[in-house]
């Protein structure tokens, strides 16, 4: 599916938790296994879609934090969103879903902060592992009463 500028977009709660750990997003798709390291700008995407928000605003964000023109990011910010839609990593926003304004983390970039694409690693490794997890077997009754399969 590919992103409008405009389309707003959210991180896929509760089958998708992630977390800023050392500079880089580790997030898990609880419902395949996979797990990814998001790191470079990405992880400025991925901060700025966590409340919702549009390649639009993603990209005017990155403009205003790295000191680049909009158009040198709108490329790279689109397709990246696409690569989490892809993945199922985020999803197309709820009706009335609203966006973090720009905040001090946001101040523009003073040339220390160089820009760097965002990159998406997918790891499988794990996938038995974390679709092993018995929360994934829970009922109406609880755990662990496991239905009959």
């Amino acid at each position: 599916m590919p992103v409008s500028e405009m389309d707003r977009f959210e991180v896929s709660r509760p089958e998708v938790v992630g977390s800023v750990v050392d500079g880089e997003v580790v997030a898990i798709n609880l419902d395949t296994g996979s797990y990814y390291n998001i790191s470079g700008a990405g992880v400025d995407v991925w901060t700025a879609i966590e409340p919702a928000a549009s390649a639009h605003e993603v990209t005017a964000r990155l403009a205003h934090r790295f000191g680049l023109p909009v158009d040198e990011l709108a490329t790279a910010v689109t397709s990246f969103m696409e690569e989490l839609l892809a993945e199922g990593l985020i999803r197309p926003a709820d009706a009335g879903a609203t966006g973090a304004e720009l905040s001090a983390d946001d101040a523009p970039s003073d040339g220390q902060v160089a820009f760097s694409p965002p990159v998406l690693e997918r790891f499988t490794d794990m996938e038995d592992l974390l679709l092993v997890d018995p929360v994934h077997d829970v009922t109406d009754r609880g755990w662990p009463h496991v239905e009959a399969g």
